[in-house]
Parts: structure tokens; sequence; C-alpha cells
């Protein structure tokens, strides 16, 4: 709070302005030249800030974007003998090309969409077509299907189950766990 230089009220004693005041100081009815002008304050009460500026209250914004867990895994392809030879550099020794890790996307993305947000080189390989939500993925971490036997591939699971959906038709809420995990039976 500034202090004004403002005359007392005796007018005997002219006040020159004084600097800013520095705290709890006891108030006198004329500031001596070491003592901050404190007339403005009630005798034993500390100077406070104005009260802060409030604005209505709002409800909350919707988050524009989700948070999901998702892991990539080809546990059935180590050390399977019916894996084709080309391949089996790229299967990690304990089965996971990507551990469990928590993404970030949009408010009503897919699984596709978490599966993009891992951002996996290289990038997964698929047909079809976000906007006709007929994604398959073929390939993952060099890893295509039919690379072990001619019903293999990549499938998903959300929350522990398998949803009978491409993987970009399945909405995700916020909060799930997907596994992408490659089988020897995708049509089991």
């Amino acid at each position: 709070q500034e202090a004004g230089g403002e005359s007392s009220k005796s007018g005997s004693a002219k006040q020159t302005p004084s600097t800013k005041s520095g705290g709890n100081q006891p108030a006198a009815n004329q500031p001596s030249e070491d003592q901050p002008n404190s007339a403005q304050q009630p005798s034993g009460q500390t100077p406070t800030a104005p009260p802060a500026e409030t604005t209505p209250s709002q409800a909350p914004e919707t988050p524009q974007t989700i948070q999901v867990t998702i892991s990539v895994q080809c546990k059935a392809l180590v050390g399977n003998n019916n894996l084709a030879e080309p391949y089996r550099p790229y299967v990690p020794s304990n089965g996971y090309i990507q551990g469990t890790t928590q993404v970030t996307i949009p408010k009503n993305g897919t699984v596709f969409d978490a599966l993009q947000a891992l951002n996996l080189n290289p990038a997964p390989t698929y047909t079809g077509s976000v906007k006709r939500k007929d994604i398959y993925i073929t390939s993952i971490h060099h890893i295509p299907e039919k690379a072990c036997g001619g019903q293999s591939g990549w499938k998903y699971k959300v929350n522990g189950s398998i949803p009978n959906l491409s993987c970009s038709d399945y909405t995700l809420q916020g909060g799930e766990t997907i596994e992408w995990y490659y089988t020897e039976h995708v049509f089991d």
C-alpha cells in the first residue's frame, strides 16, 4: 500500500511522500521521519490486499482428449518353429514390441488412433480406410499377417475382451486397456 503525501489534520507539519509501507508498523497520529505514514491503517492491523477479482463460475470444460493404456506383444512367436525365418529377427526375446504405455488421443478416438499414438518405427501397415472404418492391420514391427501360418495375424483386446469390430470402428471413452497381440489363428 502506498502512503500518500497529505498534510496532517493539525496542519502544523508538512509531510513528504513516503515509500511503500514495509509490513506491520505501529500506527501513530503523526509519523516521524523514521516511521512510515500508517495513518490510513487502523492501529495494530496489517495492511491487506484488495479482494481478488472473481469471475462467474463456469461449468468445467469437457476434455478434448482422453488417455488409454496400450501394449503390443507377439509372445506367441517367441521360439515358435512355425514362424517364417525372415521374421524371426524382429521378435523380441520377451515377446513385447511395446510394453504397457499410456497414450493421449482425441476425444472419441479409436483403437487405431491409440496404436498410431505409439509412433512405432516402422509404422504399422494396414488395408482399408479410416473414413470407411474398416482398417485391418497387416503388419507391426516388420511382422506381417501369415508369417506363422495362413491364419496368423494381428488382433486386439479392449479390457480383456476381443471386439468383433475393425480397430478404426471401436470408439474409446478413456481409461481402457488395449492389447495388440499376434496370434496363429485370427479367426478364433
